[in-house]
């Protein structure tokens, strides 16, 4: 191939890579060639560029700071650069690219330039982040799921589990990954069956097992498991969900007693599926229909389709109005069965055509919503059981979302704000405090650390009344873990602070007292060592406090045996005085006390020490001596 051919070539493929912008600047980073990539991913026409700078390609950040010079310079030294790095449009829109330069050279190797080859990779980020909230949002769905969910390998090793399968077996996630299935099932053999059912059959349904829980509690569970292929359809293990079943199978044993019913609770979780012609008349059934209603297929087919409700005319309608509309859903009858039990149904349905677009019939699905309605009208009454408990609260209760708005609030938060709940409601949390960054502040570590203790504000009401309030609150979720906002008790403690306040200056006042007085005061524990002094009992040892506390009291005197035995009676007696002992300080001065002691006790009633005065006596004791002198020598 000839230069002329070179380069018409490499023209053809410079214009034809359209989803690359191939650049070529020179040795300066001015633009020399610009082709149609360039053109559809910048913006940019080639005379708007040519001769220019292609830092205006650049964000400006990297152009201020000196990092889209240092991507020339590396290409420049090393030969070749390639990164992924913001860049911006001529319509001033903003995009991250993978972009490499290559130091362009001549036949003899001097230097002539760069090329730069540009990839926008908004969509393959966009693609990254929808898979990454694919994963979050299939994952939330799982862990939100009633039923103990799994995977297991195609040998039977668990892969993967749910919170509702670690609460099941009461085996932590960690411990059952990596597990035989088997293992946690009363009949092994029989788990280990329903896996390999799975594996032949590429599913199974309603395949009663008992679980074996860590703590000896068994239940009964229905295992539904399918399999799961890579995309090369390569075999890659088994999905299976558990559902406690323990209540339908005291039911069903209830039943087959009562009505020698022998058909399974389980599979009554399907839908009843018929069909029904114009007249009215069913045409066809399934196995759910017949055990439904009670009836066998040959009852069914012929018969009239409304005289298994009990408002047969309500039953018409319903089909008439899907002939008429082409469809009806949700649409609620009570189904009558043959045994006169009432079913709640809900009827949904479409009309099927023939191939000249005629209709012969519709196919009608119908649900037993039974079960469903008893937990709506369960969660009605647990809604106001909730409620009552809020309401009758004697702390003020309020909900507020991540936007620290007001979303609930009870009758003491009505009164202690002294605002209506409607203008409650809809408000800004921190509105109603003194200081509302704190308030703020406290909604914020609530959701930061799912809850908060003991945070006290101030609320201030539209009387001009400041109260101080202890703040506990904790996060809420949806059903799918999201956090929706947070829950707060806000309990009065204004009377309480005045009262700690009045313990405080009590506590002061006794101890001043203490301090004042003129005799030794210490505190010993019932093992004999000192838990507190005053003043004059420093002065008196010439021992700090730090070294008194804590230290054996008969360690300060000359007959350390007599000090302990003076400690022993006063716990035995409750109180001893006159109690002489023989105080020793640190610098070896002598002093006579009068031991005067009493036990103290906690709240509960049991002793907790002894209190203690040491009074010097010295001076009572050299009067009593001179008297006695004087009297021997009259």
């Amino acid at each position: 191939m000839g230069l002329g051919e070179q380069a018409a070539f490499l023209r053809s493929v410079l214009e034809g890579s359209t989803e690359y912008a191939i650049v070529a600047k020179d040795l300066n980073g001015h633009i020399l060639a610009w082709n149609e990539g360039a053109r559809r991913i910048y913006g940019y026409d080639p005379g708007d560029v040519l001769g220019k700078s292609a830092f205006l390609l650049h964000d400006p950040a990297d152009v201020a700071n000196g990092r889209a010079s240092a991507f020339l310079e590396q290409a420049r030294a090393a030969g070749k650069w390639e990164g992924r790095i913001g860049r911006v449009r001529k319509d001033g829109s903003r995009f991250t690219a993978q972009v490499t330069m290559t130091l362009r050279r001549d036949p003899s190797g001097t230097p002539l330039g760069f090329t730069m080859i540009s990839r926008d990779l908004t969509e393959a980020e966009r693609v990254d982040r929808e898979l990454r909230e694919s994963q979050e949002y299939n994952r939330g769905l799982i862990e939100s799921n009633i039923d103990a969910l799994m995977t297991t390998d195609a040998l039977g090793i668990i892969t993967d589990v749910n919170r509702q399968m670690c609460e099941l077996t009461g085996v932590p996630r960690a411990e059952l990954i990596g597990t035989p299935f088997k293992r946690y099932f009363t009949e092994p053999q029989r788990a280990e069956d329903g896996i390999r059912k799975v594996l032949t059959e590429d599913r199974v349904t309603n395949y009663e097992l008992t679980v074996n829980a860590r703590g000896g509690r068994q239940t009964v569970v229905s295992y539904n498991a399918t399999t799961f292929r890579s995309v090369d359809g390569k075999l890659k293990g088994v999905f299976a969900a558990a559902r406690d079943i323990t209540e339908q199978k005291r039911l069903e044993e209830d039943l087959r007693q009562a009505q020698n019913y022998t058909r399974s609770l389980i599979e009554a979780s399907v839908d009843a599926l018929m069909t029904v012609d114009p007249e009215f008349r069913i045409m066809d059934v399934n196995d759910q229909t017949v055990r439904l209603t009670g009836f066998n297929r040959e009852d069914l087919i012929g018969s009239p389709f409304p005289e298994y409700f009990n408002d047969a005319d309500r039953a018409s309608d319903g089909v008439q109005q899907t002939l008429a509309q082409g469809f009806v859903t949700d649409y609620v009858l009570a189904l009558r069965a043959k045994s006169g039990k009432e079913v709640l149904v809900s009827f949904n349905a479409s009309v099927f055509k023939d191939t000249d677009g005629n209709i012969k019939g519709i196919f009608a699905a119908a649900r037993d919503i039974t079960e469903q309605k008893r937990l709506e009208e369960d969660l009605r009454q647990a809604q106001n059981y909730t409620r009552g408990l809020i309401e009758s609260s004697v702390d003020p209760m309020i909900t507020v979302d991540p936007n620290l708005t007001v979303t609930d609030v009870n009758e003491q938060m009505v009164r202690m704000t002294e605002v209506a709940k409607d203008k409650l409601i809809g408000s800004r949390f921190d509105r109603y405090f003194t200081e509302p960054e704190r308030a703020s502040a406290g909604v914020r570590q609530t959701l930061r650390e799912s809850y908060v203790t003991n945070y006290e504000l101030t609320l201030h009401t539209p009387s001009r009344r400041q109260i101080v309030v202890s703040f506990n609150a904790s996060i809420f979720r949806d059903a799918t873990g999201k956090v929706r906002g947070i829950f707060a008790v806000a309990r009065d403690v204004t009377e309480q602070r005045g009262l700690e306040q009045q313990l405080r200056e009590q506590q002061n006042y006794s101890r001043s007292l203490i301090e004042a007085s003129v005799d030794a005061l210490v505190t010993v524990d019932p093992d004999g060592r000192v838990t507190d002094v005053n003043e004059q009992m420093i002065r008196l040892t010439g021992h700090g406090r730090q070294k008194l506390v804590g230290s054996p009291f008969a360690d300060y005197f000359t007959a350390p045996e007599r000090a302990r035995a003076g400690v022993k009676e006063t716990f035995d007696a409750g109180v001893v005085k006159n109690y002489d002992l023989v105080v020793r300080s640190s610098a070896g001065v002598e002093t006579i006390v009068s031991f005067n002691a009493s036990v103290f006790r906690d709240i509960e009633g049991r002793v907790a020490g002894i209190f203690a005065a040491a009074r010097d006596v010295r001076i009572q004791h050299r009067r009593a001596d001179d008297h006695r002198h004087v009297g021997y020598h009259n």
